[in-house]
């Protein structure tokens, strides 16, 4: 249940790793938008991420990016890229 979850799951990097998995997922099959979808659960520029592990946050933020650059949206691509960038 997700309640169960988010109480042995305080800090959100459980969750977020699943979320990162199903958004790789996509990201393999070449389905960009829900890869960029998925991983979007996790971070946000603008909203608060769903954990505070840098490195989920890094790592995600760096296939939104990817994402947004296969999809030709090279302005989205970099904002994530430079979100990736300040967690390193």
């Amino acid at each position: 249940r997700d309640s169960d979850l988010k109480s042995a799951d305080t800090e959100g990097v459980q969750r977020a790793s699943m979320i990162q998995a199903i958004g790789m997922y996509y990201y393999a099959l070449g389905d960009y938008t829900e890869a960029a979808d998925q991983f979007s659960l996790v971070v946000s520029p603008k909203g608060t991420p769903l954990t505070h592990d840098s490195s989920s946050i890094m790592y995600t933020g760096a296939y939104l990016g990817q994402a947004w650059f296969n999809m030709g949206n090279l302005d989205k691509s970099m904002q994530y890229f430079e979100l990736a960038g300040r967690y390193l």
